[in-house]
């Protein structure tokens, strides 16, 4: 093994020992070369630091791997794709110091992959590619979500998180490598200092060895500031949302006929008194039950979330039932849909302006019922 000088020490009962670096290029994990890389990132994401990232955060970014080799756009495939407990996702290209790709072409190829991503992915698409892949190595994607991000976890809220956040451009690219050149960390610190909504961060893998059988992995965070940490990070704060916010991003939706139908609730809710308002990244506005707690969200992007929990309906059982009845009938969720068991809710299959103007009174008309208001005129 050549030794380049590097290395780093530990100290166990009063006894320090030297542990000399090991180049990737020697191999590991039975691999060689730039697979060996891969093959870190694809067995072991936590290599990613959360805690680097998020420095000082309560709650650092957890990842999960979704793929290896994600297709995005014609003919393109990103090495790793991950997301995180906050619905972000990170797009990670791995390449080797000595790999010529490793330079400029690098950074231009994974910012060209966040370019597509918008037109090439959503949920549903994710969810796909990623249940494929987990199934060829004979686990479920959802037991590897509730794993990972706790048995608290909430599946169908979780994907329409990763929607909002993926039509933001609020992602992550990550590019890894044993080594990264000066100019290459140079144009990663420009492009995350000036890009608003996605971090570009490089990733150096150093690793350290005297034999191939244990492996010290030290992974060191490159393109970040203090300054773009806290600018970044401002932008992610929850807002608290309330009439008068809601109603100017409204104003600014597309379609309009989904502007209009978002302004009509609301505004039929603020005067009834079920609105709920509550702070979070992206504009939306709840609709209290007849037993207090919310029973239903709408978001400016026209998505409905239907809330199926037992205990937002404690004095109305049979609302719960009704909801589910209604949402059937009027094609919003799928036949056959399981409700029971669900801690939370699931996101409606029709948008708020794909409704007829007569399912759109219909709707109207059940949320009043189960608000236990007399009218949703």
């Amino acid at each position: 093994m050549k030794d380049s000088g590097d290395r780093v020490f530990l100290i166990r009962q009063k006894q320090i020992s030297m542990v000399p670096s090991r180049s990737l290029r020697d191999g590991l994990l039975g691999k060689s070369l730039e697979d060996a890389l891969q093959s870190l990132f694809e067995n072991y994401p936590e290599i990613l630091p959360g805690h680097q990232i998020a420095a000082g955060n309560d709650d650092p970014p957890t990842f999960v791997l979704l793929r290896r080799e994600m297709p995005v756009g014609g003919s393109w495939s990103l090495d790793h794709l991950y997301v995180d407990q906050h619905g972000v996702l990170t797009l990670v290209e791995t390449k080797l110091s000595q790999n010529p790709e490793s330079r400029r072409e690098v950074i231009g190829q994974i910012i060209e992959y966040a370019a597509n991503a918008e037109s090439s992915w959503n949920s549903a698409v994710i969810r796909e590619k990623a249940s494929l892949y987990w199934q060829s190595r004979g686990e479920t994607l959802e037991n590897i979500l509730e794993n990972a991000f706790g048995p608290d976890f909430d599946v169908d809220g979780f994907w329409t998180l990763v929607d909002s956040k993926l039509k933001r451009n609020n992602l992550r690219l990550i590019v890894a490598a044993d080594q990264i050149k000066p100019e290459v960390r140079r144009m990663i610190e420009y492009l995350n200092a000036e890009m608003k909504n996605t971090e570009v961060l490089g990733l150096e893998l150093q690793c350290y060895a005297d034999d191939s059988e244990s492996l010290i992995l030290a992974p060191r965070l490159i393109g970040q500031t203090s300054r773009t940490v806290d600018r970044k990070s401002e932008n992610r704060k929850n807002v608290s949302w309330n009439e008068t916010r809601l109603k100017e991003v409204f104003s600014e939706v597309e379609p309009s006929a989904r502007s209009e139908r978002l302004t009509t609730v609301l505004n039929w809710a603020v005067a009834t008194g079920v609105e709920l308002f509550s702070p979070s990244m992206h504009p939306a506005f709840g609709i209290r039950g007849k037993s207090g707690p919310r029973i239903m969200s709408l978001y400016a992007n026209g998505e409905i979330f239907a809330i199926f929990d037992a205990q937002s309906y404690k004095s109305a059982p049979e609302d719960r039932d009704t909801l589910i009845q209604e949402l059937l009938r009027l094609e919003m969720m799928k036949p056959g849909t399981v409700f029971d068991g669900i801690k939370s809710g699931r996101t409606c299959l029709r948008t708020i302006d794909g409704l007829t103007d007569k399912e759109f009174d219909d709707f109207r008309d059940l949320v009043a019922r189960l608000s236990g208001a007399t009218s949703a005129s």
